[in-house]
């Protein structure tokens, strides 16, 4: 019981000084009346327990009656809970994170005086970071939750990363008509902050074995798209065509061409059907060799 109680004392001592430099502190504004009246209250709660702790002593040494042993039974139990009740006011000043993180914003300072609903600070965990965007209803039912995005931060590097599509809108915003869609990214060097603009390449469609040519190379005339093949006699002969896929740099030819055959691939604007064309390393001749590969 003697451990008890000195446990007690050294407990009522270590909030007592606490409440004589939190009223210190106080008196040059840096901290609040309701901090001290907390403190207040928890040294007198304190106080209580140590008192009762003492006159339990007492008792055990048969300093008083058994009657007054039952009253101040009561009066440790109560003196526990009211400890309690304080040691749980002291813990909810203290935020605890659920995860970690780096403070990205700080709504607060040392003495503010803030209420359930104010939000402190913001924390971001850059290991993972969301990629928010944007797509049309053409778009929408083409990816789903799973399906691979490209990401691209110039900020950072050219070099395209993989994200993966999280959670898709179901219902497009009133405004804009648009989706939104989150990816989730990886960023394990640290290199990616919030905030950052990204490009967002979808891959919607994927086809194999079909015949892809540079997307310059097809040309349009009153809404028909064409290129120009040449034979073996070196004459290029304007080609209609049907395309299919494309992305920045290649479009499908889905009609039109067929393997091996060889395309004007640079100076096409300036020829005309039947021309003879040289075929060399210049900008305004030259050709290509439409090819058989895979296009996305």
């Amino acid at each position: 019981m003697q451990a008890t109680v000195d446990s007690y004392q050294i407990q009522y001592d270590d909030l007592q000084k606490e409440l004589e430099e939190t009223e210190a502190l106080y008196e040059i504004g840096a901290a609040s009346q309701s901090e001290v009246d907390n403190l207040k209250s928890s040294v007198n709660k304190a106080k209580i327990q140590l008192e009762s702790a003492q006159k339990q002593l007492e008792l055990n040494q048969g300093s008083i009656l058994e009657d007054t042993k039952k009253s101040l039974q009561a009066n440790i139990t109560q003196a526990e809970a009211s400890l309690a009740s304080a040691q749980k006011q002291l813990d909810d000043t203290k935020v605890r994170a659920e995860i970690d993180g780096i403070v990205g914003t700080l709504n607060i300072s040392e003495g503010s005086v803030v209420s359930a609903q104010s939000e402190a600070m913001t924390l971001v965990n850059m290991d993972n970071l969301k990629v928010s965007f944007h797509v049309s209803e053409d778009v929408i039912n083409q990816i789903s939750v799973g399906s691979p995005v490209y990401i691209t931060v110039s900020a950072v590097s050219d070099e395209p990363m993989t994200a993966t599509v999280t959670n898709i809108s179901e219902a497009a915003d009133s405004s804009t008509r648009l989706y939104q869609v989150e990816a989730a990214l990886s960023n394990p060097e640290g290199n990616l902050k919030p905030g950052m603009f990204a490009n967002v390449r979808l891959v919607t469609e994927t086809k194999e074995d079909t015949i892809v040519v540079p997307l310059n190379t097809v040309l349009t005339d009153n809404g028909e798209k064409y290129v120009f093949v040449v034979d073996e006699n070196n004459i290029a002969h304007k080609t209609t065509v049907e395309t299919g896929l494309e992305n920045d740099t290649y479009i499908e030819i889905t009609s039109g061409l067929s393997i091996g055959d060889t395309v004007v691939t640079k100076g096409q604007d300036f020829l005309s059907d039947g021309n003879t064309v040289n075929i060399t390393n210049g900008t305004t001749e030259q050709e290509s060799t439409a090819e058989e590969t895979e296009q996305e």
